[in-house]
């Protein structure tokens, strides 16, 4: 029974020693890789992700022969889609064009004249000598004032205002019910103020 007791404290004391040992290599490499350690410059290795399959529309049409192997574009060709039809055929001509052939063909020209006929006077010609010495005795600026002294003023609209039958006559006006309530609020607030000095 000795012996067995023996066994069994060894047993645990092992057991206690080997649970120790791992939790002191559990806590120093925790140590080790929170501290600064030359093992941190060696990079990782990266993982790639294997590449899924290539994607293909279900709306595609048929496989074209000049379609790459694998791709989902389809080449159409249509024809003459990019440089015109292959071979052009030469309009018609009976006969070669001759130059201005095609110009719009102008009546033959002719003196101009006015429709209306009316012109402006001319300025006189160049023989002509103009009337010399013709003088004015006129005073402008005083005839100028005669008329206006003399003429009669436009008539203008006049309305007989009648003030007595304005919808707001004998009435406070509402800007002076505002101020009046505002002094009075003044007075409110300085009686206020002397009762709590008091």
């Amino acid at each position: 029974s000795a012996i067995t007791g023996r066994g069994s404290t060894l047993c645990a004391t092992f057991l206690w020693c080997g649970v120790c040992l791992r939790f002191t290599h559990i806590m120093f490499r925790k140590a080790v890789e929170e501290e600064e350690s030359i093992y941190k410059l060696i990079p990782e290795p990266v993982v790639s992700e294997p590449k899924g399959p290539l994607y293909r529309s279900l709306h595609a049409k048929k496989p074209d022969s000049r379609a790459l192997p694998g791709s989902t574009f389809q080449v159409v060709k249509k024809p003459a889609g990019t440089m015109g039809p292959a071979k052009v055929t030469p309009p018609l001509q009976a006969a070669p064009l001759r130059p201005h052939a095609k110009e719009p063909k102008l009546p033959p020209p002719s003196k101009f004249e006015y429709a209306d006929g009316t012109r402006k006077p001319t300025g006189g010609k160049k023989s002509e000598k103009p009337i010399m010495g013709l003088k004015s005795k006129k005073n402008f600026v005083t005839s100028n004032g005669i008329e206006n002294i003399l003429a009669v003023p436009k008539k203008t609209e006049t309305r007989d205002a009648d003030f007595l039958k304005k919808p707001d006559y004998g009435k406070v006006p509402a800007y002076l019910e505002k101020v009046k309530e505002e002094v009075q609020r003044e007075y409110e607030y300085m009686e206020q103020q002397m009762q709590a000095s008091e």
